[in-house]
Parts: C-alpha cells; structure tokens; sequence
C-alpha cells in the first residue's frame, strides 16, 4: 500500500524445520582405557590395539520446531520516518516428550532522517529460549515455568560526510536475560524429595560501538569498528546453591570489555583486470573470562584468556558472470590464540595460519 506521501509493507512468514537423530549403544562390555600418554613427552608407553565393539544404532526421534512471524513496515512524509513492527511465535516438540512452551517475541524499531546526512534510530527486539518441561519447581510441578526472555535495546545515530564518501555510525545497546532458572543444592528438595529449579539467574550487557568507512579511491575501500562491552551477572538464587552461583556483579564469560577491526579492500571494476580484488584485515579482542562460567565463592578465580591480535587477508577474482575464485589467509602471523577454556589442561586454540581456495559458480 502507498499514498502520496506514505507506503506500508507488511510481511507474513512461517518455517518448520525436523531433526532427526538416533544414540549409539556398544555391543559387548566397553574396553579398558589402553596406550596412557606419557605427559612429559607426549607419546603413548604402549601400541594401540583396535579392539573397540561394534555399534548399535537406536531408531530415529524427530524434533520439530516451528515459527511464525508477522511484521509490518510503514514509511511516513516520504521516507522522513520510518516505523517497523513485529510479532513472532515458536515453539519446540521433542519427540515422545512435553512440547516446550513458546512465547511471543514483540519487536520494534524507529528511524527518523533529520537531515540528507543524519539518521537517527532507536530498536526493541525480543527472544526467548525454551525450557525443559520436566523440570520441577519448589512444588513438585513439572512444565511451570516460562521460557528464559531476552531483551536488546539499541539507540544510534548514522551521519554520512565527504558526498557520501564516508559514514559514521556510533550505537548504544543494551541486552538482558531474564528468567533463567536455578538448581537449588543437595540439601534443598521438593516434596517429590527432589532438587527444584528456581526462577532467579540473568545476565546483563551494555556498552557502546562506533562504526565507519571511506571510500579513498574509487575501487578502495577502509572500514573499521571498536566497541565497548560491559557484561555481568546480576540476581541471586537459592541459599542452598550460593556457592555455584555467579556473584553479583561478577564479569560474563567469552566477553571482552574491548575489541576493535579494520579492514582495507580494493576491488578493480575496469581495464584488463576488472574483477580483481584484494583486502586486509586487522583483529583486536580484550582479554575474557574462559567459558567455565562467572566467579563464584567456590571458584572465585575462574581461567581468564589473554588478549590476542589477528591479521587476515584475501585475494579474489570475478572471472566472469558465472566464476568467482577468493584465496583467503586466515591468521597469516600464525598467532596462538586461545578461544575458550574450561581449566588449563581443556583450552580450545584458534586454528593456525590456514589457506583456503574456494571457488563458486552462480546459475
């Protein structure tokens, strides 16, 4: 729909998607651990032997989830403002089991253009994340609780300079979530005698990001992007778990406080090598608390990764309308880069310098 000086889009949509998966079970009594590692040299004080029993494969379960979505879009005093509104629903049904609660996801997003140059805009989004309907509350009933939600919030302003050679855009956010549950200790049970849930943990990050890019030349490119982070753990949960909890206050995990990227791209458009195009990038993130969790008073000091610096570059080739080829170097300084951790000796370590040729073709 359009007026003279409005339009409005509105949008319906639905997925589904099946998983279908099955266990494994051994045939016979499982083998003795065999060959230990010598720690000090790494090799094994004696030959393997392959003696592992054949597997038994179990029928097939299908998982089916589902969405939907209805969004509108309407455009006011010739694209001056520009208001979108949506609602979303989902749910998940696991096989031979309860189907996990859905909830609606409302979402909505502002942008005014005050000038040619500056935009303003402003966003409200939701999510949520099922929970497992076997789960019991301090009453012993099972399927009572709501999904865990998630709330972002972001506000921002885009001015484009320079003929709209460049732009820059600086956003503040903030995301929450809300209603996660809880275990209480060995000692706390229901009357069923068992650990119950309890509706307690959230977590919550705010922080800022300033974006930009410049056109240098007409085929050359330069962006870059840093961006502050401030993630913690907030709310308080059962007496009886306080020493598993993550402390008040208490830094996320795998979330830098600082990161920043820059990437410099040229691309030929004309002459004997049009298609031709090249680029560099250059990665930051802040040193960050390994996946094992927060602090908590039982593990007040959990594993924190250092800081680490990456280069990447690729090379590219438009062949013609159907072929494109890209050489790309990941991690071309071959730096040791730790991507996350539970305690020292179970740490994950980004892949080395890598060179990767792809090709693609388009129909």
């Amino acid at each position: 729909l359009r007026g003279a000086t409005w339009k409005n889009l509105t949008q319906v949509g639905a997925f589904t998607r099946v998983i279908s998966t099955r266990g494994t079970t051994i045939q016979g009594a499982a083998p003795v651990a065999q060959a230990p590692i010598n720690i000090y040299f790494g090799v094994a004080t004696s030959s393997l032997v392959s003696n592992y029993p054949a597997l038994i494969y179990g029928s097939f379960s299908d998982t089916t989830n589902w969405n939907g979505y209805l969004q509108n879009r309407t455009a006011l005093f010739s694209d001056r403002v520009i208001v979108t509104v949506g609602l979303g629903y989902g749910q998940n049904h696991p096989d031979g089991r309860a189907v996990q609660k859905g909830e609606l996801t409302p979402n909505v997003a502002l942008v005014f253009n005050a000038t040619k140059a500056l935009a303003l805009y402003g966003s409200y989004a939701t999510s949520f994340n099922p929970i497992d309907p076997t789960l019991e509350n301090a009453a012993g009933v099972r399927g009572a609780f709501n999904s865990t939600t998630g709330k972002n919030y972001e506000f921002g302003a885009k001015y484009d300079l320079l003929n709209r050679r460049a732009s820059a855009t600086l956003s503040f956010f903030k995301n929450e979530i809300g209603n996660a549950l809880v275990q209480t200790g060995l000692t706390e049970v229901n009357r069923n005698g068992n650990r119950f849930y309890v509706e307690a943990g959230t977590r919550r990050s705010r922080g800022a990001e300033l974006t930009g890019d410049y056109q240098v030349r007409a085929n050359w490119f330069v962006s870059g992007a840093v961006s502050y982070t401030d993630a913690i753990y907030t709310g308080s949960g059962p007496t009886s778990a306080a020493a598993t909890l993550a402390i008040p206050g208490s830094r996320a995990e795998k979330t830098p406080r600082w990161a920043w990227n820059a990437t410099s791209r040229y691309e030929r458009s004309e002459g004997k090598l049009a298609g031709l195009a090249g680029s560099l990038s250059l990665l930051w993130q802040d040193e960050r608390l390994g996946s094992n969790g927060a602090r908590t008073l039982s593990a007040p000091d959990p594993l924190q990764l250092p800081a680490y610096a990456r280069v990447d570059t690729a090379i590219s080739y438009r062949l013609n309308e159907h072929w494109d080829w890209a050489l790309n170097f990941d991690n071309l300084t071959d730096r040791k880069i730790f991507v996350s951790a539970t305690v020292g000796s179970a740490i994950e370590i980004a892949t080395p310098r890598a060179l990767t040729l792809r090709a693609s073709y388009r129909f």
